[in-house]
């Protein structure tokens, strides 16, 4: 900081003087104020009304857009006392130009006025290129600590973002394994039903089979009978005896016998798919709700361990009822220590960040739950030590 550019305070403005303006023989410097920090240049600056961003441009603070920090505050203070010296070379030049232009009447001190006035430019010139260097020493340094804090937000987004992927491969990988897993279990279950009843059909085959040769040692049996009878004609008189009705019915016996027991082979096959298929059916359960349990223990554990904050599930702690329980307490007992418990927020229009300034104003949030220790919304907690039988007051920490 230069001690030496700081003039004079910026003169409260007064009624211009209607004397006609003397022009002074040398041209008045063209030095124009870049930045100013506040709208009225005779207020004095108690909160910087600027703030310099990070690419180099300045923003109103009436609105404030981003959260400073202590060190760009005082950077722009130190800005600002540079801003106060430019602003009183600018009238230190002003005056010698007015005292120039009252010495140009007298032609004798013109050479000396403008030989000083001259000096005091040049003097001025000096100073004020000085202070423009310091001004752009601070936005330099204001602009590579912004870059850094830029480069380091962008590694973290680059890191986080490399993590996320990586997870998403893993578990896609995961999927996969799981599936191919499934349709080969699956194909196993349907070759075991193919072969099942590939069995069964042959099973079938031998019955149709069976049946034919014995419907052919009949046919032969008839042919012998009937040979038999011809041969021998006592025989057959006395087989012819024997009526119609009774063959008809014994060959009946001998076909339903056949039949049943065709039926009871087939009724077994079936019995051992049925048997077959129900044990993997069970099997097939017994994987799978094993398969739940566990993925619900490995759920449960890594919501614990990502969120400690929060209650355990009901489903796997039972929780005892106790008398802190928000939701079973007598009616006269009041919310649990409640004296212990700090005051509920206030809403105030302005915090007292009067003495930090670089700290932005913020609206406090609200309560989430705001009336959750208020004993009930509709009145406040009644008065009953008036009333008769009323005990010791239940909601103090000593008392329970």
């Amino acid at each position: 900081m230069i001690v030496s550019c700081f003039g004079e305070p910026p003169k409260r403005k007064t009624k211009k003087s209607t004397k006609p303006k003397q022009t002074p023989s040398r041209k008045p410097s063209k030095l124009t104020v870049k930045y100013s920090f506040t709208s009225d240049p005779d207020r004095p600056m108690d909160l910087p009304q600027y703030t310099m961003m990070p690419d180099g441009t300045w923003h109103s603070n009436k609105y404030p857009s981003y959260v400073g920090t202590q060190a760009e505050w005082t950077a722009a203070q130190r800005l600002q006392q540079h801003q106060d010296t430019l602003n009183s070379t600018l009238a230190q030049i002003k005056k010698t130009e007015e005292s120039m232009a009252k010495l140009h009447g007298s032609v004798g001190d013109l050479k000396k006025a403008q030989a000083e006035q001259a000096k005091a430019h040049d003097a001025h010139a000096q100073k004020q290129n000085e202070c423009l260097a310091e001004v752009q020493k601070v936005y330099n340094h204001l602009d590579s600590a912004a870059k850094q804090r830029n480069e380091r937000k962008k590694m973290q987004e680059w890191q986080r973002q490399l993590v996320r992927e990586y997870d998403e491969g893993r578990e896609a990988e995961r999927q996969t394994i799981t599936n191919a897993a499934q349709i080969r279990k699956e194909e196993e279950t349907a070759a075991t039903l193919r072969a099942v009843k590939k069995e069964w059909e042959a099973e079938k085959q031998e019955i149709l089979k069976r049946r034919q040769q014995q419907q052919h040692e009949e046919e032969e049996e008839a042919r012998r009978q009937a040979a038999e009878s011809h041969a021998k004609e006592l025989r057959a008189l006395r087989e012819e005896i024997k009526t119609e009705r009774e063959v008809a019915l014994e060959q009946q016996q001998q076909l339903n016998a056949q039949r049943k027991a065709d039926e009871e082979a087939l009724e077994r096959a079936l019995q051992r798919r049925r048997r077959i298929e129900e044990e993997d059916r069970q099997r097939q359960d017994r994987v799978r709700s094993e398969a739940e349990d566990r993925y619900e223990r490995l759920t449960e554990r890594v919501l614990r361990q990502r969120h400690p904050e929060r209650e355990a599930s009901t489903t796997t702690a039972t929780s005892a009822g106790s008398m802190f329980d928000r939701e079973r307490r007598p009616y006269w007992a009041g919310p649990v220590a409640s004296s212990r418990r700090g005051r509920p927020v206030q809403y105030v229009e302005y915090y007292p960040y009067e003495y930090m300034p670089w700290v932005e104003e913020t609206v406090e949030e609200e309560e989430e739950f705001p009336s959750y220790y208020v004993p009930s919304p509709g009145h406040k907690g009644r008065r009953r030590t008036t009333l008769r039988g009323s005990g010791r007051r239940a909601y103090h920490a000593w008392d329970y």
